[in-house]
């Protein structure tokens, strides 16, 4: 018979083994890895029209106004929310940037 300790020890065990179990089992899925083998070399289509529409959406900012939001996510097929956002993490970053730059000097 096992005393209270004992049993809290074991039943401890058990539940740690479990998780164990159910993580390898996991990694080793037959989608997980064979998604994983394509991440890799696949683009995503989102990725690849944000790089294209980040540039003008930093030359609308530097102040050339020919191109409004509107036409930066007709021209690069995202949506206009998305150009919007993507303007707005710019300037953070800009504003993090200068943030920075004053505490330094």
């Amino acid at each position: 018979m096992l005393s209270l300790r004992e049993k809290h020890e074991y039943e401890q065990e058990i539940d740690w083994l479990k998780s164990q179990l159910v993580t390898a089992r996991a990694l080793q899925s037959y989608y997980k890895v064979k998604y994983d083998k394509l991440d890799g070399s696949i683009v995503k289509p989102v990725d690849d029209r944000m790089a294209k529409a980040i540039p003008l959406i930093k030359i609308r900012m530097n102040g050339d106004k020919s191109l409004s939001y509107n036409d930066i996510a007709i021209k690069c097929f995202i949506a206009i929310g998305t150009v919007r956002n993507a303007a707005s993490k710019i300037r953070i970053d800009a504003a993090c940037k200068r943030k920075s730059l004053e505490l330094t000097d």
